[in-house]
């Protein structure tokens, strides 16, 4: 899977926000080429509550002058809401994939997030963190 960046990112809504629903996250970590510090330069967040579930996106990479925001929320029945929300919320903070994650599952997050990663650090090697609440 690959993520190209547009520029043209609509931002997060703070009603996507729902940090006592925390459910997991997916961070994109950069380690430097000796070893000796950690970024952070993708962290999609997931939240569900009874009926929906809501995905809040933060890139940063400094070195390749790239910071976004994104939020996204998919309610329903019958299909992975959590990554209806995240494919949401990535489109929001202006990332294009090269395939759809929307409703395709956890595995697909986690790719979407490499992706990201990928492309905010290109020449780093990116280690993908998944915490759950």
């Amino acid at each position: 899977m690959k993520a190209e960046y547009t520029g043209e990112h609509k931002g997060a809504t703070v009603a996507h926000w729902k940090d006592g629903s925390f459910s997991q996250s997916y961070i994109a970590l950069v380690i430097d080429d000796w070893g000796n510090t950690v970024h952070e330069v993708v962290n999609l967040r997931l939240y569900q509550t009874k009926t929906a579930a809501y995905c809040r996106l933060f890139v940063n990479s400094a070195d390749h002058g790239i910071t976004a925001t994104g939020s996204g929320k998919a309610g329903g029945y019958g299909y992975n809401r959590q990554s209806a929300a995240a494919s949401e919320a990535i489109s929001n903070a202006g990332f294009m994939l090269s395939e759809t994650i929307d409703g395709q599952g956890d595995k697909a997050v986690r790719e979407a997030v490499k992706a990201i990663g990928e492309r905010v650090a290109p020449t780093k090697r990116i280690h993908i963190i998944n915490a759950h609440g």
